[in-house]
């Protein structure tokens, strides 16, 4: 029986088409475009044909735009750029920031950087004025996600933006938005927004892995050198292949995606409904209307708790049923410890400990759904029995 992919917030499955045009593409127009040759010139007109393609999704302009390896180093080119500043300061994060921002503010921290950590409420969402109620004159950066990786809550980025902005008088600091789970998914025009930076991962809306974009609407000074590529922010020889599949998954994702949002919704409210039948099962929200609310959290993520269940043992057994779930962000499988995202939000060890997530993506189906919620609603039951003998 084929396997059900309920893991979209790791990876989204990739789509076939839009993978062998990027190929094509990149065999096409092989060339260094970097080269004064005609093939290197043939190159540099079409990646900058693909760049445009992409500002146009993202409401932005092209110049405003670096080809990055994924999500996780545009996070970490515009964070380590304060490496570079002569006089440290203090840079203001929430408590629930997906690694790719939260290690290396940990790292600026060892180099004297002050890292001031603002927790969400009991819903995982953080308020503009909790936020800036940590920013003074010494505050250099400040970062919020857009949508939480493992409860799917999502930020209001924008009056946060706001915020900030209004208390920098001295314009003196850089709002990065890491907006990886909100790219493909939610309506971004970037440069109607408050920000100056923002992180972007093709392989979240269906495009090829290894490549991603940051959005920079703020000179910063990066901390790596090299040949010059991408205006001197990212060297190294541009991704082609990469590029053409980031255009391509973008544009496809954002024409589709008010149909794509109402097919998600669907398939979450299944789900709501239907593992609601497991005695003492737990959504880890303080509000459980507000789970469907699309505003408030990502129709495409829901985070859940089966106590006393281990979250770890819930996802292999069902694994071995033949169905793909995470028990929360896949950078942190593997590393026994508990979440920072749950602990941020005041969820208590045992819930935590219980945790896991299940992510849609436009290719599963209310018979796929149905089938999982079948399986997850009698293996947890059991398991629930065999641990509270």
């Amino acid at each position: 029986m084929k396997r059900i992919y309920l893991d979209w917030a790791a990876t989204a499955l990739p789509d076939e088409t839009i993978v062998n045009n990027a190929a094509a593409s990149a065999l096409e127009h092989f060339g260094n475009p970097s080269s004064p040759h005609g093939t290197g010139r043939e190159a540099n007109t079409y990646i900058a044909a693909e760049r445009l393609k992409i500002a146009a999704s993202i409401g932005t302009d092209p110049a405003k735009l670096i080809l990055t390896s994924g999500g996780t180093e545009s996070n970490n080119i515009v964070l380590t750029s304060l490496l570079n500043k002569p006089r440290k300061g203090n840079i203001v994060i929430s408590g629930i920031e997906h690694a790719a921002v939260y290690e290396p503010a940990m790292m600026l921290e060892k180099h004297g950087w002050e890292v001031r950590t603002v927790n969400p409420g009991s819903d995982g969402r953080i308020t503009a004025k909790r936020f800036c109620s940590r920013i003074d004159e010494n505050t250099r950066m400040a970062a919020v996600i857009m949508v939480n990786n493992e409860t799917g809550a999502v930020q209001p980025v924008t009056e946060i933006g706001a915020t900030v902005r209004a208390a920098d008088t001295k314009n003196l600091i850089h709002f990065h938005v890491d907006a990886v789970q909100a790219a493909g998914k939610y309506p971004l025009n970037l440069d109607k927004m408050p920000i100056d930076s923002a992180a972007l991962s093709s392989h979240k809306f269906r495009g090829p892995r290894g490549t991603g974009l940051l959005y920079l609407n703020r000179q910063i000074v990066p901390l790596y050198a090299g040949g010059g590529q991408e205006q001197g922010l990212r060297h190294g020889t541009e991704n082609t292949f990469g590029l053409a599949g980031t255009a391509a998954a973008l544009r496809g994702a954002v024409s589709a995606m008010d149909e794509n949002l109402a097919h998600a919704l669907k398939l979450k409210t299944i789900l709501i409904d239907r593992l609601s039948e497991i005695r003492g099962v737990r959504f880890n929200t303080a509000d459980r209307s507000l789970l469907l609310n699309p505003e408030i959290y990502s129709p495409y993520i829901l985070s859940v708790s089966i106590k006393p269940v281990p979250g770890e043992i819930l996802v292999r057994v069902i694994s071995d049923r033949g169905f793909d779930i995470a028990t929360g962000s896949a950078c942190a499988t593997g590393k026994k410890k508990k979440s920072r995202v749950m602990e941020a939000m005041g969820i208590n060890s045992e819930d935590a400990f219980s945790t896991v997530r299940i992510s849609t993506g436009p290719t599963n189906t209310i018979e796929e759904i149905n089938r999982f919620c079948d399986t997850f609603v009698r293996e947890s039951s059991i398991l629930i029995k065999n641990l509270r003998r």
